[in-house]
C-alpha cells in the first residue's frame, strides 16, 4: 500500500510538472504578437491580397470639388494584388493590380491598372481610367508611364537620398521588435487557416506606442524631430486609429501574419461620416520573384494632359492655346482679359515645371 501511494505521488507529481512546464512553455497572446512583429520584419517579400471598402460622404469625381463643396453618399471599393520586397539593397519594391470602384450618388467611374515602385520610380500602366471632366485620361491608357517620386519633394536636395543604409534598416528592425502596437482585445485561441494552425486575436493600436514609434523611425529615417504641427496632426490621427479593432490570424509555427481583417467608423466636419472594412491576405513569404522596370515606358508630362483642357475652344478656326502660352486669338471675347489668361497659364507652366511636372529634358 505504501508503495502504491508512493507510486500514485510521483505520477501526480510528474502531471503536476508537466502542467506547469506546458503552462510556462505556452506564450502570452501579447507575447505571440511581438514574436509576429519580431518575424515580420525580417521577411523579405511575400504577396498580398487585399479587398477594402469605405462607405460615407465623397465629393463627385467628375466636377472637380474644392474643399467645402457639397458631399454625396456612396462608396469606394479596392482590390490590390501582388507582390512586395525589399531584397535589393534594402529598398522596398512592388508590383500590384490595382481595381478601384467609385460609387457615388448618380456617378459610377472606375480605375484599373498595374502598378510598380523601385529604384526611388513609380510606374503605372492603366487599362481602366475614370471620366473626371477637367481632363482626357484615356490618353494614358495602355501605356508605361514612369513617375521619379524625388521630382514631388521640392525640398529634397539633388545630392540626398532615398535608400536605406544597413545601419538605419538595423535600428528599424530592432525599433519594431521593441515597440508594443498592439493591445489584445479577444484571444479566440487556435484555429485552422487554408490547413494551417493560427492564433486568432482581436487588437486595437496602442496609442502611447504608436507615438514613441513615429517619433523615433522619424530620427532613423530622416535624422530629425517632428515638428509642433506634425506632433498634433499624429495625435489627430491616432485618436482615430484607437478606435478601429482588427483580427489578426498569425502562424503557430512561424509566427508570420497571413490575414488582417479591420473595420471602424470616422467622422470630421470637412469629409462626414465614414467606415471601413478591409481584408488582407499575406501568402509567399520569402518568394524569389523579381520586380523589375517594365519595357517601353514613358516619361509622364502633366502639361500634356492637362494643357488641353485650357483649350476646348480650339476646334474654332485660327485659335491657339498652346502652352507657349499664345492666347492672343482669345482676344474679343466677352468675358476673357487674355492678358490675365496668359499670365495665369505662365505661372502655372512655371509651378509645373518647379514641381518637376515637365516630363523629361
Amino acid at each position: 500500500m505504501k508503495k502504491l501511494i508512493t507510486i500514485i505521488g510521483g505520477v501526480a507529481l510528474v502531471g503536476i510538472l508537466l502542467v506547469g512546464l506546458t503552462g510556462c512553455l505556452k506564450l502570452s497572446p501579447q507575447k505571440v504578437i511581438k514574436k509576429m512583429l519580431a518575424e515580420m520584419s525580417e521577411v523579405d517579400s511575400f504577396s498580398l491580397d487585399l479587398n477594402a471598402e469605405i462607405d460615407g460622404s465623397f465629393p463627385g469625381v467628375t466636377s472637380l470639388q474644392m474643399p467645402g463643396d457639397s458631399l454625396e453618399e456612396g462608396s469606394i471599393a479596392v482590390r490590390v494584388d501582388g507582390d512586395f520586397s525589399s531584397k535589393k539593397e534594402d529598398s522596398v519594391a512592388y508590383a500590384m493590380n490595382v481595381e478601384i470602384n467609385y460609387n457615388v450618388g448618380e456617378e459610377a467611374e472606375g480605375v484599373k491598372g498595374a502598378f510598380r515602385y523601385l529604384d526611388s520610380n513609380f510606374y503605372a500602366n492603366l487599362s481602366e481610367v475614370p471620366n473626371i471632366g477637367f481632363a482626357d485620361l484615356s490618353t494614358l491608357k495602355d501605356i508605361w508611364y514612369r513617375f521619379d517620386m524625388n521630382s514631388f519633394d521640392s525640398t529634397k536636395s539633388e545630392d540626398s537620398s532615398t535608400e536605406l543604409s544597413d545601419a538605419q534598416m538595423k535600428k528599424f528592425k530592432k525599433l519594431v521588435k521593441k515597440i508594443d502596437f498592439l493591445k489584445i482585445t479577444e484571444d479566440y485561441g487556435v484555429e485552422n487557416l487554408e490547413g494551417a494552425d493560427v492564433y486568432h486575436f482581436a487588437a486595437k493600436i496602442d496609442k502611447k506606442e504608436m507615438k514613441k514609434f513615429a517619433i523615433e523611425t522619424t530620427k532613423i529615417m530622416e535624422d530629425r524631430d517632428l515638428s509642433g504641427e506634425e506632433l498634433d496632426d499624429l495625435s489627430n490621427s491616432l485618436d482615430a486609429w484607437e478606435e478601429i479593432e482588427a483580427e489578426l490570424w498569425i502562424g503557430k509555427k512561424d509566427y508570420l501574419l497571413y490575414r488582417v481583417m479591420a473595420n471602424g467608423e470616422s467622422k470630421t466636419d470637412e469629409a462626414g461620416s465614414k467606415s471601413y472594412e478591409v481584408t488582407a491576405n499575406l501568402s509567399d513569404f520569402d518568394h524569389n520573384r523579381e520586380i523589375v522596370k517594365p519595357e517601353n515606358v514613358r516619361e509622364f508630362d502633366m502639361m500634356s494632359l492637362f494643357m488641353p483642357s485650357f483649350s476646348n475652344l480650339e476646334g474654332m478656326e485660327g485659335l491657339s492655346t498652346s502652352s507657349s502660352g499664345n492666347v492672343n486669338s482669345l482676344q474679343g471675347i466677352e468675358g476673357i482679359d487674355t492678358d490675365e489668361l496668359q499670365k495665369q497659364m505662365e505661372e502655372l507652366q512655371q509651378q509645373l515645371k518647379d514641381q518637376g511636372y515637365g516630363g523629361s529634358e
